[in-house]
């Protein structure tokens, strides 16, 4: 366990920023999770820096943000959560839940704003984590995650929490005094706003045929045997999740490099394995390579190139300072083949055009025409088998088989 005490003498301020008092911009607020395993006792303080403020204080770590809204956005995207908590307290009348929006209420024409500003939160907690692992107490805390909601239901979803101003007070006058009563005692000094379901893992939803193979599989499974790539997948997937891209291009090569050695010294020829035991690491490609033409593993032949891609901003990011222009479908792109080739090495045949870029086409019903996707995964979701895609917005969409274009130019401008 980590602990904050107090300590008169110290402060936890750095360079103080004039944006913190801007009555045109927005606050949103954060928390910071490590596991439960800080403990700020009897300390308090605060941190300023660029658009942040860090709070630290016996209700834990707290991260804020002031962000760019004009009024129009304030009030398109204020008023349609407000009228969802109207409508929630006429529905159940009494004893109304702590109500968290989830992020089909965010209106398209905000989205893309939304994703922006989750992406400044995800900045600033690396930012802010970044700070905290320079205390020698804090070198050995877990990963850090962003508060979910509901906390006690699944699925659930990350959140952040407007903080009204003054200003803003004034400008949502007419929509809060002519919310239900329990609403308007809510939403007086702020709301939580939901953020997109993108920035997480899809749910795993087990039915019966998942229950079922695992039944057949157990008694050809080797417990003496676990393989380190699982893990290191998904330490790579949480790195994604929290936007923290130059640790998730290194464990997720860490990842795919282990097991690609794992699945060559089991599938291999004596030639192959006498390479791995012999020989400094190949380099991944070549690993692929060898692990597709001669092991047959089933994995299309352009991941050869999209791994190289993927090296090259590893390279960057081991051996180099600064900051990497990481573009979003790319590192997407990434992480779509890397479980693909993670499931093909354990004999699980993965969708064909998993990390393809796709177009929506102009037919499309409910997705926006002419939109860039990546498609992460084909999958089994109540019943349908579906294609879950990652919309060049950041944003997370299902599609069905015949419902898109494959692009003929594959590069990611």
């Amino acid at each position: 366990m980590l602990y904050f005490r107090r300590n008169h003498s110290t402060t936890f301020s750095a360079v103080v920023v004039g944006n913190l008092d801007r009555t045109l911009m927005s606050r949103f607020k954060i928390k910071l999770e490590y596991e439960y395993r800080i403990y700020t006792r009897e300390a308090s303080g605060f941190v300023d820096w660029n658009n942040f403020r860090a709070i630290i204080n016996e209700l834990g770590i707290s991260l804020y943000l002031t962000y760019d809204l004009s009024k129009k956005e304030k009030t398109e995207l204020f008023s349609s959560i407000v009228d969802n908590m109207n409508l929630q307290e006429k529905n159940i009348k009494s004893n109304l839940p702590v109500y968290y929006p989830h992020w089909n209420l965010i209106p398209a024409s905000l989205q893309r704003k939304v994703v922006d500003l989750t992406e400044e939160l995800h900045l600033g907690a690396r930012q802010l984590n970044q700070l905290l692992r320079k205390n020698k107490k804090s070198i050995r805390l877990p990963n850090y995650q962003l508060r979910r909601v509901p906390p006690n239901q699944w699925p659930n979803w990350n959140i952040a929490y407007w903080s009204l101003m003054d200003d803003e007070k004034e400008l949502f006058k007419d929509i809060i005094d002519s919310a239900l009563p329990i609403t308007k005692s809510r939403i007086k000094n702020g709301i939580f706003i939901p953020l997109p379901d993108s920035f997480r893992g899809r749910n795993v939803q087990f039915d019966q045929d998942d229950i079922e193979n695992l039944q057949k599989i157990v008694g050809k499974t080797d417990f003496n045997q676990e393989p380190p790539f699982s893990t290191l997948f998904a330490y790579a997937v949480q790195n994604y999740e929290n936007r923290s891209f130059s640790s998730f291009i290194i464990t997720l090569t860490a990842a795919l490099e282990t097991g690609l050695k794992w699945y060559l010294s089991n599938k291999g020829d004596s030639i192959s394995k006498y390479l791995l035991d012999n020989i400094p690491s190949p380099p991944l490609p070549k690993l692929l390579s060898v692990a597709i033409s001669e092991c047959g593993l089933e994995i299309p032949d352009i991941y050869k190139k999209w791994i190289g891609k993927l090296i090259e901003f590893r390279n960057h990011a081991v051996h180099k300072t600064g900051t990497i222009d990481f573009k979003i479908m790319q590192v997407t792109r990434w992480l779509a083949i890397g479980e693909a080739i993670i499931s093909a090495i354990q004999d699980i045949k993965p969708y064909e055009f998993t990390g393809y870029k796709i177009t929506i086409p102009e037919h499309h019903k409910t997705l926006p025409k002419g939109t860039k996707a990546i498609i992460m995964r084909e999958e089994k979701d109540y019943g349908e088998i579906n294609l879950h895609i990652a919309l060049d917005s950041g944003v997370s969409a299902r599609t069905k088989e015949g419902s898109f274009d494959i692009d003929e130019n594959q590069k990611i401008e």
